[in-house]
Protein backbone atom coordinates (compact mmCIF):
# COMPACT_ATOMS: atom_id res chain seq x y z
CA UNK A 1 0.00 0.00 0.00
CA UNK A 2 1.13 3.50 -0.88
CA UNK A 3 -0.13 6.97 -0.04
CA UNK A 4 -1.94 6.98 -3.40
CA UNK A 5 -3.82 3.85 -2.30
CA UNK A 6 -4.93 5.55 0.92
CA UNK A 7 -6.15 8.54 -1.12
CA UNK A 8 -8.14 6.20 -3.37
CA UNK A 9 -9.69 4.49 -0.34
CA UNK A 10 -10.69 7.83 1.22
CA UNK A 11 -12.11 9.04 -2.11
CA UNK A 12 -14.32 5.97 -2.35
CA UNK A 13 -15.31 6.24 1.30
CA UNK A 14 -16.32 9.90 0.85
CA UNK A 15 -18.94 8.84 -1.69
CA UNK A 16 -20.62 6.70 0.97
CA UNK A 17 -19.92 8.59 4.19
CA UNK A 18 -19.94 12.39 4.10
CA UNK A 19 -18.66 12.56 7.66
CA UNK A 20 -18.62 10.51 10.86
CA UNK A 21 -20.17 10.44 14.31
CA UNK A 22 -16.81 10.17 16.02
CA UNK A 23 -13.22 9.12 15.57
CA UNK A 24 -14.21 5.55 16.39
CA UNK A 25 -16.86 5.68 13.65
CA UNK A 26 -14.23 6.98 11.20
CA UNK A 27 -11.81 4.27 12.31
CA UNK A 28 -14.28 1.45 11.74
CA UNK A 29 -15.55 2.85 8.41
CA UNK A 30 -12.03 3.22 7.03
CA UNK A 31 -11.00 -0.23 8.21
CA UNK A 32 -14.11 -1.76 6.62
CA UNK A 33 -13.48 0.01 3.33
CA UNK A 34 -9.89 -1.30 3.32
CA UNK A 35 -11.28 -4.78 3.96
CA UNK A 36 -13.67 -4.48 1.00
CA UNK A 37 -10.99 -3.20 -1.36
CA UNK A 38 -8.27 -5.57 -0.10
CA UNK A 39 -10.15 -8.75 0.91
CA UNK A 40 -6.88 -10.65 1.43
CA UNK A 41 -5.63 -8.15 3.99
CA UNK A 42 -5.59 -9.03 7.68
CA UNK A 43 -6.96 -6.00 9.56
CA UNK A 44 -6.93 -5.30 13.29
CA UNK A 45 -8.22 -2.33 15.29
CA UNK A 46 -6.37 -1.05 18.37
CA UNK A 47 -3.61 -3.61 17.96
CA UNK A 48 -1.02 -3.33 20.78
CA UNK A 49 2.45 -2.49 19.57
CA UNK A 50 5.63 -2.03 21.56
CA UNK A 51 7.26 1.32 20.83
CA UNK A 52 10.64 0.57 22.36
CA UNK A 53 12.23 -1.76 24.87
CA UNK A 54 11.81 0.71 27.72
CA UNK A 55 8.32 2.00 26.94
CA UNK A 56 4.82 0.61 27.34
CA UNK A 57 2.59 -0.63 24.58
CA UNK A 58 0.80 1.74 22.24
CA UNK A 59 -2.36 0.81 20.37
CA UNK A 60 -2.39 1.20 16.59
CA UNK A 61 -5.71 2.54 15.29
CA UNK A 62 -5.75 0.35 12.17
CA UNK A 63 -3.24 -2.42 11.55
CA UNK A 64 -3.14 -3.79 8.00
CA UNK A 65 -1.10 -6.82 6.93
CA UNK A 66 -1.02 -7.51 3.21
CA UNK A 67 1.27 -9.80 1.24
CA UNK A 68 3.47 -10.34 4.26
CA UNK A 69 3.96 -6.63 4.98
CA UNK A 70 2.53 -4.47 7.76
CA UNK A 71 1.00 -1.01 7.37
CA UNK A 72 0.08 0.68 10.67
CA UNK A 73 -2.35 3.61 10.34
CA UNK A 74 -2.95 6.25 13.01
CA UNK A 75 -6.04 8.50 12.83
CA UNK A 76 -7.18 11.85 14.13
CA UNK A 77 -10.73 13.19 13.64
CA UNK A 78 -11.06 16.79 14.85
CA UNK A 79 -14.30 18.65 14.27
CA UNK A 80 -16.26 21.82 14.78
CA UNK A 81 -20.02 21.64 15.29
CA UNK A 82 -21.88 20.47 12.22
CA UNK A 83 -25.09 18.58 11.53
CA UNK A 84 -26.48 17.04 8.38
CA UNK A 85 -28.21 13.91 7.20
CA UNK A 86 -26.17 10.89 6.18
CA UNK A 87 -26.86 8.57 3.25
CA UNK A 88 -29.50 6.72 5.28
CA UNK A 89 -31.36 9.91 6.14
CA UNK A 90 -30.25 9.90 9.78
CA UNK A 91 -29.28 13.28 11.16
CA UNK A 92 -25.77 13.28 12.52
CA UNK A 93 -24.50 15.97 14.85
CA UNK A 94 -20.82 16.34 15.59
CA UNK A 95 -19.41 18.49 18.35
CA UNK A 96 -16.73 21.14 18.43
CA UNK A 97 -13.48 19.80 19.82
CA UNK A 98 -11.69 23.19 19.91
CA UNK A 99 -8.21 22.95 21.53
CA UNK A 100 -6.56 23.01 18.12
CA UNK A 101 -3.17 23.40 19.78
CA UNK A 102 -3.31 19.99 21.43
CA UNK A 103 -4.95 18.58 18.29
CA UNK A 104 -1.94 19.61 16.21
CA UNK A 105 0.39 18.25 18.86
CA UNK A 106 -1.49 14.95 18.87
CA UNK A 107 -1.16 14.51 15.12
CA UNK A 108 2.60 15.11 15.20
CA UNK A 109 2.86 12.81 18.22
CA UNK A 110 1.27 10.08 16.08
CA UNK A 111 4.01 10.61 13.49
CA UNK A 112 6.70 10.45 16.15
CA UNK A 113 5.22 7.21 17.49
CA UNK A 114 5.09 5.73 14.00
CA UNK A 115 8.76 6.55 13.49
CA UNK A 116 9.46 4.52 16.62
CA UNK A 117 7.41 1.63 15.22
CA UNK A 118 9.51 1.71 12.09
CA UNK A 119 12.84 1.98 13.88
CA UNK A 120 12.11 -1.12 15.93
CA UNK A 121 10.16 -3.32 13.54
CA UNK A 122 11.09 -2.17 10.05
CA UNK A 123 7.53 -1.99 8.74
CA UNK A 124 7.04 -1.51 5.04
CA UNK A 125 5.14 1.79 5.17
CA UNK A 126 3.09 3.67 7.74
CA UNK A 127 0.49 6.44 7.66
CA UNK A 128 -0.85 9.17 9.92
CA UNK A 129 -4.18 10.68 8.82
CA UNK A 130 -6.15 13.65 10.09
CA UNK A 131 -9.69 14.40 8.92
CA UNK A 132 -11.27 17.68 10.02
CA UNK A 133 -13.80 20.35 9.11
CA UNK A 134 -12.08 22.87 11.40
CA UNK A 135 -10.33 25.46 9.26
CA UNK A 136 -7.94 26.33 12.08
CA UNK A 137 -6.02 23.17 11.21
CA UNK A 138 -5.63 23.52 7.46
CA UNK A 139 -6.13 27.22 6.60
CA UNK A 140 -3.02 29.30 7.30
CA UNK A 141 -4.97 32.55 7.02
CA UNK A 142 -7.71 31.57 9.47
CA UNK A 143 -7.60 34.03 12.35
CA UNK A 144 -8.56 33.58 15.97
CA UNK A 145 -10.52 36.39 17.52
CA UNK A 146 -9.85 36.52 21.22
CA UNK A 147 -6.57 37.11 23.04
CA UNK A 148 -6.56 33.78 24.83
CA UNK A 149 -6.77 31.87 21.56
CA UNK A 150 -4.15 34.11 19.97
CA UNK A 151 -1.76 33.26 22.80
CA UNK A 152 -2.53 29.58 22.34
CA UNK A 153 -1.75 29.85 18.64
CA UNK A 154 1.62 31.41 19.44
CA UNK A 155 2.28 28.73 22.01
CA UNK A 156 1.89 25.92 19.46
CA UNK A 157 3.86 27.64 16.68
CA UNK A 158 6.20 24.63 16.40
CA UNK A 159 3.25 22.28 15.82
CA UNK A 160 1.46 24.04 12.94
CA UNK A 161 0.15 21.71 10.21
CA UNK A 162 -1.69 24.08 7.87
CA UNK A 163 -1.53 23.73 4.08
CA UNK A 164 2.05 24.10 2.86
CA UNK A 165 3.65 23.83 6.30
CA UNK A 166 6.89 21.90 6.74
CA UNK A 167 7.49 20.21 10.06
CA UNK A 168 11.20 19.91 10.69
CA UNK A 169 12.84 16.74 11.90
CA UNK A 170 16.10 16.42 13.75
CA UNK A 171 15.15 18.93 16.44
CA UNK A 172 12.89 19.00 19.45
CA UNK A 173 9.51 20.63 18.92
CA UNK A 174 8.46 22.45 22.08
CA UNK A 175 5.72 24.72 23.34
CA UNK A 176 6.76 28.36 22.96
CA UNK A 177 5.38 29.33 26.37
CA UNK A 178 5.23 26.15 28.47
CA UNK A 179 2.55 26.11 31.15
CA UNK A 180 1.46 23.64 33.75
CA UNK A 181 -1.09 22.01 31.42
CA UNK A 182 1.48 21.50 28.64
CA UNK A 183 3.23 18.88 30.79
CA UNK A 184 0.51 16.51 29.63
CA UNK A 185 1.72 17.05 26.05
CA UNK A 186 5.47 16.38 26.00
CA UNK A 187 8.00 17.65 23.49
CA UNK A 188 8.19 15.92 20.11
CA UNK A 189 11.31 14.92 18.19
CA UNK A 190 10.85 13.72 14.62
CA UNK A 191 13.54 11.98 12.59
CA UNK A 192 12.53 13.58 9.29
CA UNK A 193 11.00 16.64 7.66
CA UNK A 194 7.36 16.36 6.62
CA UNK A 195 5.53 18.60 4.17
CA UNK A 196 1.85 19.00 4.94
CA UNK A 197 -0.72 18.97 2.14
CA UNK A 198 -4.49 18.89 2.56
CA UNK A 199 -7.04 17.33 0.21
CA UNK A 200 -10.81 17.83 0.15
CA UNK A 201 -12.81 14.96 1.59
CA UNK A 202 -16.33 16.38 1.37
CA UNK A 203 -18.17 19.68 1.32
CA UNK A 204 -20.03 21.22 4.23
CA UNK A 205 -23.13 23.21 3.35
CA UNK A 206 -22.88 25.76 6.18
CA UNK A 207 -20.14 27.85 4.57
CA UNK A 208 -17.70 27.44 7.45
CA UNK A 209 -15.17 25.16 5.87
CA UNK A 210 -15.15 21.74 4.23
CA UNK A 211 -13.97 18.38 5.49
CA UNK A 212 -10.29 18.11 4.55
CA UNK A 213 -7.70 15.43 5.21
CA UNK A 214 -3.94 15.23 5.34
CA UNK A 215 -1.88 12.06 5.09
CA UNK A 216 1.70 11.72 6.29
CA UNK A 217 3.52 8.71 4.89
CA UNK A 218 6.51 7.28 6.73
CA UNK A 219 8.55 4.92 4.60
CA UNK A 220 11.22 2.41 5.61
CA UNK A 221 14.28 4.40 4.52
CA UNK A 222 13.17 7.52 6.42
CA UNK A 223 13.45 6.02 9.87
CA UNK A 224 17.02 4.77 9.59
Amino acid sequence: MYKSDIITILTKLAKERKFFWSEADFQFALAWKIHLLYPKADIRLERPQKISISRNLAYVDIWVELDGKAYPIELKYKTRFYKAKDANGDEIKIKTHSAQDTGRHGYLKDIERIEHYRAINGFERDFAIMLTNDQHYYDKEKKRHDKEKERAETNDANFLIHEGATVKGGKTLTWKNPQEWTKKYPDITLCNDYSIHWEKYNSCDDGNGDFMYTITEIIQSQSK
